[in-house]
């Protein structure tokens, strides 16, 4: 996994979604093979399942921010399994996010915490604080890292997915594909090696999200291949989870392409 404060999208600055229909996503596969190679980071263990736990105040002071000016405060935890037909188990690698956009600028910022320590902070534990506060400031502007200590900002949703990954460094592409995508409320940070799943599960989307992230202008290979893709932009995974938890939050979506398309 990535160290500190480098996510595995750093050095990227430009960033769209796509979405794919199951029909689509064989055809797309086949046409970057020429073009991409597929990151691989754990052989014995390669198929990669991602849980993400969004954090936010009581009146989702960080949902309300949209476009520039948004923010994300997120818990992602990794998951692994042999194949497609395997049960994924928790790697036990454990990060603290940051997003934030501006009109100029997208920051991504992250914090390697134990398991243990992010769940006595959750828990409210005076032991919770005192062990992970000071690491939080390193990230985190003080009225933040109060709020977390106080348990005003705390797991509200969660996201979990398969994703696949390319890459074609020369061109200065990645791409990340989300399968199965499913929202579920939080439960229990996991242990390593303990079997992974969402949580108690609230809702879903059936397409695949594409992300393409690329340093600069995308290769023209790329903009042939996406361009009859519908746009993935106008909702995110973390506005969809807790719509599907409170409906009525967002305006409700007539279907996941509606609700993505620009």
């Amino acid at each position: 996994m990535s160290h500190d404060s480098i996510p595995p999208d750093a050095g990227y600055d430009r960033e769209q979604r796509f979405l794919l229909s199951e029909d689509e996503t064989p055809l797309f596969f086949h046409a970057i093979t020429h073009h991409t190679v597929p990151v691989v980071e754990e052989l014995a263990r390669p198929v990669l399942y991602l849980r993400t736990t969004y954090l936010d105040t009581p009146d989702f002071l960080f949902l309300r921010s949209q476009g520039p000016g948004s923010r994300r405060l997120r818990v992602r935890e990794y998951a692994r399994a042999l194949d497609f037909s395997a049960t994924p188990t928790f790697t036990g690698a454990c990060f603290l996010e940051r997003k934030e956009s501006t009109a100029q600028i997208r920051t991504h910022r992250r914090l390697s915490i134990p398991q243990q320590q992010l769940t006595g902070l959750f828990s409210g534990s005076p032991e919770g604080r005192m062990q992970v506060e000071a690491r939080l400031r390193e990230m985190l502007e003080p009225s933040v890292v109060e709020e977390l200590c106080r348990r005003r900002i705390a797991p509200r949703v969660v996201t979990w997915f398969r994703r696949r990954t390319f890459t074609a460094e020369q061109s200065g592409v990645r791409l990340a594909l989300d399968e199965q995508i499913l929202f579920a409320l939080p439960s229990a940070l996991g242990t390593p090696g303990e079997l992974a799943r969402p949580g108690p599960v609230i809702g879903g989307i059936p397409e695949r999200v594409l992300e393409v992230k690329t340093a600069g202008r995308a290769p023209r290979w790329l903009e042939v291949l996406t361009a009859g893709l519908p746009r993935a932009s106008r909702l995110t995974k973390y506005q969809l989870a807790m719509f599907a938890r409170q409906e009525g939050l967002l305006q409700p979506p007539h279907g996941a392409r509606g609700v993505f398309n620009e």
